[in-house]
């Protein structure tokens, strides 16, 4: 016996020095994890042959090693479980050892996988390299199986523990830190997500310098050996939870925080929100105020939340002044609120029990309160002031043209009556031309009952000098009277400290400050307040093209001199500072008027040379701001910044939209003739704006100063309007439809304005015509309120004593068009190809479907959008007569736009579709059935004949095509729900199509349903035939016999034979049988007749049985002999004898026949039996019965006379011989005695 070994050699070349990798000896080094490296195990050799061991490598290949490795170190300080993972291999069979000593290389692993027949990634997972051991990973491939190197990517991960564990939701107190939190884990690490929900994660350490806020998510891991696990959650619930409240809450008079509804356990109640202030819960609450709370449960405090009360109800709404007429009662005075309650006086205790028969007298204060459930309000009071007449001038002075309502009379819904008595009622006062030394009347009213005492204004007309220019007055007002009865007179704003500076200060004759007047509308302002450079009455017009007022020569002032300078960056000299200036303290955050500004620079030195004036603003600190200012631009105003060129081509226009009139023009040049000036100026401005916002409850100084730069030549003034030293505030222009403040389909709009004053409170009121003034809105104390109808809403905004400031604003609220829900669209369908894809239409039927009802909407068409928004004149001249001018589809518009309503419309776009009707081929051949089982109804697919229908169009799935069962239906589209299976419901029935394409467009047509009867027959009988010759059971059969008998009458059939039902069955029935046809089965068979109505095509299949009969066997029987009894040589026949004797088949049937012709025509006349015949051939005819099938035979009959015997024959005797009385005869020996008579022979 030969014994065969395998010799396994290892070989380690350790004498050998190799690069880092290449061996055992000088691995490459792991220095830390998360660990990863890229490479080819090309660039370290074949350094180890072998196998990787006998045991714990998974694989004892003895070639695994054969082609090229690589060796890595690892010893780490600390146990550290890790996941290995080597990736990205180019050759098959590669594979990844780990040993604890190079010794063990071949022998042992302490893990090893391979991969195989594939480069899938090798994994070692939750493999622990224990503290201070040396491993060695070995990384090959196989060269015999696989490539004899490979490409790698070897990754060493931490094998992450599980997340710690604890209770996701954990309860702590106020002042917890993170530390307080408990997980169950090893080395527990918390972060925080900041900002929450974004991906970064911050530690803290120590956890006890972060406190826990409430609802915070925070994150725990823990590390075990070196590798930290994924985030725990842990969500912090602040314990106890804040208070449950909700805010505002109302409450009565009197009430405390104990009746608050506040849920809790050990309620907490503070004044500051940091809950510092504590109060007690006997507090009486007071209305508007904040309080705040905290629960209390144990040692631990939850946050404070705040809650707001609102006294509920609170006092009536109503004006605290209220004018009444003679007769009127308390219950006339107009207040808002419910369960209104009257007292006389402020303590409440004396109540008015019937407020309609108490009479209001003038100056007494009635009290009133309102009353919600048990809860009573406090007193609103309610000051009656009895009606008097308008405020105004007995005499006033007018210009021509001017009217009844350029009267200056002060009061509510004045009302003008020409004569004193009060009946004749001007009713237009503002086309109603005053005529001089006429005298008209004038009332107030307050609702429609309620109007005063007329005032009687006398008219005398003007001088033209005073009609065209300006008066100017600088006696009859001192400055203090100029600034408090005309710029200012408001309650909102405490003026003190009133100054003028101006020449009279320094012995200068001349008065810069005055009051003016204007007549003439070609200057922006009425009156107001003047101030010059000059003699202020110099300023009246008309322009004089002196340039200069009288007087000059006296100071600049110093603030507007050094302002002037570093704006401009120079040095100049000024003169002339005319000055008021004083001190206010606003009420309201607002501050504004307006003014007028003009110079005599205008013209020759606008592009260089201007006399400055500002109106400065100084706040308590020393800010100062010049209101004077340009809009936009913030350039202050001058003749250099607002300017118009075509006075000075030297230099551009500047501010242009400013610059009012010019005046002084030569002939012929720009501008206006100076004797039409208002004013001794040569040029000024629009009325502008100087605003600015302010303080309230602050002192503010302001200085308004003019003054001349360089010289007292070319004088400048600054006109400010009486009464527009406005001091509060402005609701903005009026929200109207026209002006774009509103769209008009804003259901709602909210307006408002909100006080920078802490002590403003508001109410908000609306404009009611009935009783002529602004009625209060129940409850609208906010700043803001929501408009939802259309009207007049005034705000009143109170500031303290009598400061209330209102400003009113119109607010429009309408129901814009409503635009359809179903889209506009005009068709037209055109029959045939060819179509020029245009169509007239009538635009207008759409209108009723549009408006749906709708009023005071008008309809206008266009072909384009942009024309239809703009609403101009490009609208469609003919809509009744419309035709499309781009071919088969094209949108038009139509504006809807309410009549109502200024610029509020709608723009709905409609299309129109010109089509081509459906092309459908003309007859659609009818769909026909034969009636298969007799009653007159068949199921008919209708679709049948859609593929013809749309034979014509090229993409016939486009299309739409129903059926109907009459007209009326098909008008109305109300199809036949289930075409594909319709019975009809008469033999004929029309049917109605209609084919609709995608444009809407359709054909109808209609074709019929047909069902036929099934043919008229005779049902085939079975068609018997003898067999001839071989009696084999066939024999050919003449079809045609069995076609006359099937027809019969009808000579409409078509008549064929098969030998199969298939066969003859189906639309194209196969393999007909042509006659004679010999049958194929003997004996018995049935074939099949396909009965077929010509002129309908119906037919039905029917059974044919073929029968082959056997011709019947026969024997000639012998002679049948009878003796002729009686001597008349006949003898009758018993021939049903004869029948075995022929034959014994028990199917035959016998009859006999006295010829042969009788026999084979099976004739009626047959011999009877018994047949009483002389000796004669009868024929004997054997048929099976109904067959036909027979056979004949012939049988002789044969009557034998009878035999001649004597008429006496001897008798025979014999002896008795032993007496017994009998003997033996021989009854023989008398024939010849009998016969002796007979022929011999017979």
């Amino acid at each position: 016996m030969r014994n065969n070994y395998l010799i396994i050699l290892f070989l380690f070349v350790s004498f050998i020095s190799f690069g880092q990798g290449q061996d055992c000896a000088t691995p490459i080094t792991i220095p830390s994890i998360p660990f990863t490296d890229t490479d080819n195990t090309s660039n370290f050799g074949n350094n180890i042959l072998g196998i990787p061991g006998a045991t714990g490598c998974n694989s004892t290949s003895p070639t695994i090693f054969s082609g090229d490795e690589v060796v890595y170190h690892v010893n780490f300080p600390q146990d550290s479980p890790v996941n290995i993972s080597v990736s990205n291999w180019s050759s098959q069979y590669g594979g990844v050892f780990i040993y604890e000593d190079c010794a063990d290389i071949g022998v042992v692993c302490v893990a090893g996988s391979v991969n195989g027949t594939n480069t899938n990634t090798i994994n070692i997972n939750s493999f622990l390299f224990t503290q201070n051991q040396d491993y060695y990973i070995v990384i090959t491939s196989d060269a015999v199986q696989g490539n004899q190197t490979t490409d790698y990517t070897l990754n060493i991960v931490c094998d992450t523990p599980n997340p710690p564990t604890g209770n996701t939701v954990q309860d702590f107190c106020q002042g917890d830190t993170l530390a307080d939190l408990t997980v169950i884990g090893t080395n527990i690490t918390w972060y925080v997500n900041l900002p929450a929900g974004s991906a970064n994660y911050f530690p803290v350490n120590p956890p006890t310098a972060y406190q826990l806020v409430d609802q915070e998510v925070y994150y725990a891991t823990q590390t075990v050996n070196g590798c930290e696990s994924g985030y725990f959650l842990v969500t912090a619930n602040k314990t106890p939870p804040a208070p449950t409240v909700s805010s505002p809450q109302t409450f009565c008079s009197g009430d405390t925080l104990a009746d608050l509804n506040i849920s809790g356990t050990n309620l907490i109640w503070y004044s500051n929100t940091s809950g510092t202030n504590q109060i007690p819960n006997t507090t009486v609450l007071v209305n508007g105020t904040t309080y705040y709370v905290r629960d209390q449960v144990g040692g631990c405090l939850s946050d404070v939340v705040a809650v707001m009360v609102e006294q509920d109800p609170i006092p009536p709404v109503g004006d605290g002044q209220q004018v009444f007429c003679t007769g009127e009662t308390v219950a006339d005075l107009i207040v808002g609120g419910q369960n209104l309650t009257w007292y006389s006086d402020a303590a409440g205790t004396n109540v008015i029990a019937n407020p309609s028969g108490v009479a209001l007298t003038n100056g007494t204060t009635y009290y009133v309160s309102q009353t919600e459930g048990s809860c009573e309000s406090d007193l609103l009071p309610i000051e009656a002031i009895l009606i008097t007449p308008p405020i105004g001038d007995a005499t006033q002075g007018f210009c021509p043209n001017m009217t009844v309502s350029d009267l200056e009379v002060e009061g509510n819904d004045l009302v003008w009556y020409s004569d004193a008595a009060g009946t004749q009622v001007i009713t237009d006062p503002s086309t109603t031309t005053l005529t001089n030394g006429t005298t008209y009347y004038v009332s107030q009213t307050y609702g429609p009952n309620c109007e005063s005492a007329l005032l009687a204004v006398t008219v005398n007309q003007l001088s033209t000098s005073q009609c065209n220019y300006i008066s100017v007055d600088d006696t009859t007002y001192t400055t203090t009277q100029l600034v408090q009865d005309i710029l200012i007179e408001n309650p909102c704003a405490y003026t003190t400290d009133i100054q003028g500076i101006t020449g009279v200060n320094f012995g200068n004759a001349a008065n810069g400050i005055a009051y003016f007047k204007n007549y003439n509308p070609a200057f922006p302002i009425g009156s107001g307040l003047l101030l010059a450079t000059g003699h202020a009455e110099a300023v009246e017009g008309p322009l004089s093209n002196v340039n200069f007022f009288p007087g000059g020569g006296w100071p600049a002032d110093t603030q507007l001199s050094t302002y002037t300078n570093n704006l401009l960056s120079v040095t100049d000299t000024y003169h002339d500072a005319t000055i008021v200036e004083f001190e206010f303290f606003p009420l309201s955050d607002q501050v504004s008027f307006n003014y007028v500004f003009s110079s005599n620079e205008y013209g020759t030195y606008q592009c260089g040379f201007s006399d400055p004036f500002a109106f400065f603003l100084e706040d308590p600190n020393g800010n100062v701001i010049n209101m004077a200012k340009v809009p936009v631009t913030g350039d202050i105003v001058s003749v250099v910044t607002i300017r118009d060129q075509q006075y000075n081509p030297g230099c551009s226009s500047e501010n242009i939209t400013y610059f009012d009139k010019f005046y002084g023009a030569s002939p012929g040049a720009p501008g206006l003739p100076g004797s039409s000036a208002p004013i001794n100026v040569k040029g000024h401005t629009v009325k502008m704006l100087a605003s600015a916002t302010v303080v309230p409850l602050t002192n503010y100084k302001m200085k308004m100063v003019i003054q001349n730069r360089q010289d007292s030549s070319f004088d400048a003034a600054v006109f400010i309007e009486e009464g527009s030293f406005f001091i509060g505030f402005d609701l903005g222009p009026d929200l109207t439809f026209a002006n774009g403040g509103v769209d008009c389909d804003d259901e709602d709009v909210e307006i408002g304005y909100t006080s920078s004053s802490s002590i403003a409170t508001y109410q908000w009121y609306v404009y009611d015509s009935n009783f002529g003034e602004y009625i209060p809105l129940v409850g609208e104390t906010n700043p803001m309120y929501t408009v939802t109808e259309t009207g007049t809403y005034q705000l009143g905004i109170n500031l303290g004593g009598d400061c209330e400031s209102t400003d009113e604003i119109y607010v429009e609220i309408g129901t814009p068009p409503i635009v359809p829900t179903s889209p506009i669209e005009f068709f037209d369908c055109q029959q045939g190809g060819g179509s020029s894809g245009t169509a007239t239409f009538d635009l207008t039927t759409q209108h009723a479907n549009i408006l749906n009802g709708q009023q005071n909407v008008s309809l206008t068409w266009y072909e384009d959008q942009i024309d239809a928004d703009a609403g101009n004149a490009n609208s469609i001249p003919t809509p009744t007569a419309y035709t499309n001018t781009t071919p088969y589809n094209q949108t038009i518009y139509v504006r809807m736009e309410s009549q109502e309503i200024g610029n509020c419309y709608e723009v709905v776009p409609a299309i129109i579709v010109v089509g081509e009707a459906p092309d459908v081929p003309t007859p659609i051949a009818n769909l026909e059935q034969c009636d298969d089982d007799t009653d007159g109804v068949m199921t008919f697919n209708l679709e049948d004949n859609e593929a013809a229908i749309v034979v014509n169009e090229p993409n016939p799935g486009d299309y739409t095509v129903t059926y109907h069962d009459s007209a009326i239906n098909r008008t109305n589209g109300v199809a036949i729900t289930t075409p594909t299976a319709y019975d009809n419901t008469s033999p004929t029935q029309t049917i109605y199509v209609r084919v609709e394409n995608p444009d809407g467009c359709i054909t109808d047509l209609t074709f019929d349903i047909i069902v036929y009867p099934l043919p008229t027959y005779n049902v085939p009988i079975t068609y018997t035939l003898c067999d001839q010759g071989t009696q084999d059971g066939q024999t050919p059969f003449d079809l045609t016999i069995s076609t006359t008998q099937i027809a019969g009458a009808n000579t409409n059939l078509n008549i064929t034979y098969y030998e199969t039902a298939s066969d003859a069955d189906g639309d194209l029935p196969v393999n007909p049988i042509a006659s004679p046809y010999t049958n194929t089965t003997p004996y018995n068979q049935t074939i099949y007749v396909r009965i077929v109505d010509i002129n309908t095509g119906c037919y039905v299949v029917e059974p044919l049985d073929l029968e082959v009969v056997q011709t019947p066997v026969l024997t000639t029987p012998p002679v049948y002999e009878l003796c002729d009894g009686d001597g008349d040589s006949q003898a009758s026949f018993d021939l049903t004898t004869l029948d075995n004797q022929i034959s014994t088949d028990p199917g035959l049937t016998f009859t006999y026949h006295a010829t042969q012709a009788d026999a084979d025509s099976n004739s009626t006349s047959t011999i009877a039996t018994p047949y009483q015949s002389s000796s004669t051939t009868i024929y004997v005819r054997a048929e099976y019965a109904g067959s036909g099938c027979y056979e004949t035979v012939a049988v002789v009959l044969t009557v034998n006379p009878d035999p001649d015997v004597p008429a006496t024959i001897s008798d025979l005797e014999l002896c008795d011989d032993d007496t017994d009385g009998i003997a033996t005869f021989d009854l023989t020996d008398r024939e010849g005695d009998i016969t002796v008579n007979q022929p011999t022979g017979t």
